[in-house]
């Protein structure tokens, strides 16, 4: 699913136009950007964890010519996985977001169209 897919479909689960929708979507992604570029971690209960992590500076290897070369510290973001997504994810759970329960009988609802028949 790509962010057109994302807009379409969170649109449809909340009942609102897409440019509204991509509104929301670029707002959230900018306010999680946001906070991790100031080193705070961003919580979305069930959903999962957003932090930064430091790297330490190591040596590695040119796979080419094997020389080592050495590779800079840097911050790199992260992501850890709720218990309620991991669970949704692994099937452990049948408990399914009502959003999406919604936009999956929004689209069910729909009838099919032919690839041929689009223009």
């Amino acid at each position: 699913m790509n962010k057109a897919d994302l807009v379409a479909h969170v649109a449809k689960a909340a009942g609102m136009t897409q440019v509204e929708a991509e509104k929301a979507i670029s707002a959230v992604v900018a306010t999680i950007q946001e906070t991790l570029v100031k080193g705070e971690q961003v919580t979305l209960l069930g959903f999962g964890s957003f932090s930064v992590t430091d790297r330490a500076a190591k040596t590695g290897r040119n796979p080419r010519t094997g020389e080592a070369i050495q590779v800079a510290a840097c911050r790199v973001p992260h992501f850890r996985a709720g218990q309620t997504l991991k669970d949704a994810v692994s099937l452990k759970s049948a408990t399914v977001p009502t959003a999406i329960v919604a936009a999956d009988t929004v689209d069910a609802a729909k009838p099919k169209q032919d690839a041929k028949k689009k223009k």
